[in-house]
């Protein structure tokens, strides 16, 4: 394991999806890489980003310390990133009996990696509600955000995380990195296409696909 992802940050999708909470996913440590990246869109079903802040944890966050909070779990991040979420979404008919909730579950969230932009050690004083992103596919602007956006700080769905995981017995452990949720709506990406994210502040991250 690299990491999480943590989606349906935003509470206007989730009645999209019929759940009224964010959601999980595991993050191989594999698929983790440094921006810029490449990507080959034939490794992938329906490739696309989704644009988040990445938080890389310093030290391990115990169950014992739980119920996590902001005074708790800040001094536990060693570094934040403008990041990519790589996701892929495999085409296919939702059964009867079924949601969009189980196809999510079905496809870990339809994670298929990350993609880091510098590690900023020095963060704590970054206003992480008001910070822009921009992200621009093949230079044009495709989308904007703020760190408000995702559970109304960029830290919160972290938070949310780490409570999740100490009520499951779980915890999370030094060097793991956790996306935190899209600052745009995903980004569709195919052969030849050249994306691109900034978040005042923090940094940049760009992908190519072949």
């Amino acid at each position: 394991m690299g990491g999480y992802k943590v989606g349906l940050t935003n509470p206007l999708m989730q009645p999209r999806v019929g759940v009224d909470e964010p959601c999980a996913g595991g993050v191989f440590a594999q698929d983790v890489v440094e921006s810029p990246a490449a990507l080959n869109s034939a490794d992938y079903a329906n490739l696309a980003v989704e644009c988040e802040i990445a938080f890389t944890m310093g030290r391990d966050l115990p169950i014992s310390e739980a119920p996590f909070n902001h005074e708790n779990v800040a001094p536990a991040v060693e570094s934040i990133a403008t990041s990519f979420e790589v996701v892929d979404l495999p085409e296919g008919e939702i059964r009867e009996g079924q949601s969009r909730a189980h196809m999510l579950v079905a496809t870990n969230v339809a994670q298929a990696g990350a993609v880091l932009g510098v590690q900023v050690s020095d963060w704590r004083d970054i206003d992480l509600i008001s910070a822009r992103g921009i992200a621009r596919l093949n230079g044009e602007v495709a989308g904007e955000g703020v760190g408000s956006d995702d559970m109304g700080h960029a830290m919160e769905p972290l938070i949310w995380l780490a409570n999740v995981l100490a009520q499951r017995g779980d915890e999370l452990s030094k060097g793991e990195v956790v996306l935190t949720g899209s600052l745009t709506t995903p980004i569709n990406l195919a052969a030849g296409d050249s994306v691109s994210f900034e978040i005042e502040g923090v940094g940049y991250v760009s992908v190519n696909v072949t």
